[in-house]
């Protein structure tokens, strides 16, 4: 087995924004915009080797998660339909709509995908053909790191007056339909956690799902769509209090036979504190997995308080045991 590296303060699977988690991460209280981001960041920066890096919904050059990712690869591609083009540093925008096919970029070309809260403003069938496409451009052992709002109470009349709301149409912030982990991951099947989840309940889409839980946890990250500062949405909007959380998928783009030979590989990723990577069967090196004590104890644990116990996922000793 490779060597063991140094802890990082983040779960790396899929898993729910947590008051424990941001305060660990030096965001705490500061919503889950700023959440995201770091919980992206500390992950991209624990990868090497990244030559090409993809921000899908990043905005524009002056974005702030661009330019915090922008020392962590060779070149940073912002992937968006709003924005005028060109190139800052080794920043450059790409004009396309994630609704549509990521064309112009090539299969197997990009290293890492990263986005912050994008994907659930995709319609119903944008959601699921996106995940396709993340698994199309990444090469084999290429991650995808990025975090989707689950908005809860997005039922279609609720999703009709945020679509008629100005203020939302103009920044592309519209919704069209709550997030389905299910049919994303089923559309992209090389498209695989690290580390299996511990409870696939625990997020949408699955068997035995249930918004009511995350609305019940007190130990979850969470906003409020409406109005803030000098931005006012109407008034039927603001009466809805639509609460969302924000999910974060830590995803390894597994060999295929889609994988041509001779395509570039990522580098080893630091993942879990272990480094691990294909071997030439494409099987994923990593520790054993969790004894079924441990995973009962991690999984009643984040149920009732929202939070991962440290010992079970920061502590590569701890997980020989």
């Amino acid at each position: 087995m490779s060597e063991a590296v140094a802890a990082l303060p983040v779960a790396r699977t899929m898993n729910w924004a947590t008051k424990e988690e941001a305060d660990r991460l030096g965001v705490g209280g500061q919503g889950t915009r700023k959440w995201a981001y770091r919980w992206i960041e500390e992950h991209v920066r624990s990868l090497q080797g990244i030559r090409t890096l993809a921000d899908l919904g990043g905005g524009g050059l002056d974005s702030e998660l661009c330019n915090r990712l922008c020392r962590c690869a060779e070149k940073v591609l912002v992937i968006d339909r709003l924005g005028t083009g060109g190139t800052k540093g080794n920043i450059t925008q790409v004009l396309l709509d994630m609704e549509q096919k990521l064309d112009g970029l090539e299969d197997h070309a990009i290293d890492v995908v990263v986005s912050a809260s994008a994907i659930e403003h995709l319609t119903a069938a944008g959601q699921v053909h996106i995940f396709s496409e993340i698994q199309r451009v990444l090469s084999p052992g290429g991650v995808f790191c990025g975090t989707v709002s689950y908005i809860t109470r997005l039922t279609p009349g609720n999703a009709a007056l945020i679509q008629g709301d100005p203020v939302f149409a103009s920044i592309g912030s519209a919704l069209f339909a709550p997030f389905d982990a299910r049919r994303g991951l089923e559309n992209a099947p090389l498209l695989k956690p690290m580390y299996e989840p511990l409870d696939w309940s625990l997020f949408p889409g699955f068997p035995g799902f249930e918004e009511r839980r995350l609305l019940d946890n007190g130990g979850l990250v969470s906003d409020t769509i409406g109005s803030y500062g000098n931005v006012r949405v109407r008034p039927e909007v603001d009466a809805l209090k639509l609460k969302w959380f924000e999910l974060g998928l830590f995803l390894v783009r597994a060999p295929g036979p889609d994988s041509p030979r001779g395509t570039h590989t990522a580098a080893p990723l630091v993942q879990n504190n272990l480094r691990v990577q294909y071997d030439a069967a494409g099987s994923l090196e990593q520790l054993p997995p969790l004894s079924l004590r441990q995973r009962a104890r991690a999984a009643w644990r984040m149920l009732t308080k929202g939070t991962f116990h440290s010992k079970y996922w920061h502590n590569s000793q701890d997980r020989r045991r």
